[in-house]
């Protein structure tokens, strides 16, 4: 606390409002890592970002207005954010609707769907490409979604690619393949906060790198949609898209500042 009125104190822009807060951090023996500025933004949320450093174990991440480190940086509310992230996180394996074998009427043997296809229009001759079909899909298992052609139905000229946020992907859900990048730096940031000494620059170097892994988990999946058939691949570093897909079938997802962005089919 020797230096924090003299030299640091002074330089801190807009906060007044925290200052006998640091002080009672300080004065019960802890030290402090601040911001130079405690107006800081970060989408709806905008305050100050701290923290507290002990003996021993104690690291402290303190957030202002006595939210104990967590607070949502958007507005919705938790029954939107999970209308909206339940779908987008699937089981890769619900996202077939028609596996290799069928049965009957037909009847799908993985998911147990039934499936009706049906050629209303064929220009041309032949098979594709020297003939283009126009055909209707319909699947039980998506009779509750409104496609282009009503509740449960599709058609073949149907393709789009949506991007979506799945933290299970990127954390190793179905491949160790995918949770590369969660491993290493896990691992680095663990290294970085059990030296006892908390050195700034370790600690700084840690709430950059949880940072960097918070952003894998969000805008990092595609789900291509064409006609009935769903797949859905995740962005890597480096490698953009996980192997989950046959060769033939991969499609090469452009970036745009690390992220995924939608592409034309």
């Amino acid at each position: 606390m020797f230096n924090y009125a003299s030299a640091v104190q002074p330089n801190l822009v807009g906060c007044s409002a925290h200052l006998a807060n640091f002080s009672s951090y300080l004065s019960s023996g802890l030290r402090l890592i601040l911001p130079a500025r405690c107006d800081i933004a970060e989408n709806s949320w905008a305050g100050a970002g701290y923290f507290t450093v002990g003996s021993g174990l104690y690291l402290g991440a303190i957030i202002s207005n006595g939210l104990s480190g967590g607070y949502s940086t958007y507005e919705q509310s938790a029954g939107t954010l999970a209308e909206i992230l339940v779908p987008a996180s699937r089981e890769p394996l619900s996202l077939i609707q028609a596996g290799l074998q069928l049965l009957g009427d037909p009847i799908d043997m993985v998911q147990g769907h039934f499936l009706y296809n049906h050629e209303d229009l064929n220009v041309g001759i032949g098979a594709f490409p020297q003939s283009l079909g126009f055909q209707r899909l319909y699947s039980s298992g998506l009779r509750n979604q409104n496609g282009p052609l009503g509740e449960g139905w599709t058609h073949n000229f149907n393709a789009t690619t949506a991007v979506n946020s799945d933290g299970f992907q990127a954390m190793g859900e179905d491949s160790a393949l995918d949770a590369d990048g969660t491993i290493v730096e896990h691992k680095a940031s663990f290294d970085l906060l059990m030296d006892p000494a908390r050195p700034l620059a370790k600690l700084v170097a840690a709430t950059l790198g949880q940072r960097w892994f918070g952003d894998q988990l969000i805008d990092n999946t595609v789900v291509v949609t064409q006609g009935r058939a769903h797949k859905a691949s995740r962005r890597r570093e480096q490698v953009e898209v996980a192997p989950s897909m046959k060769p033939r079938d991969r499609r090469a997802f452009p970036q745009v500042s690390s992220r995924v962005k939608s592409c034309p089919m």
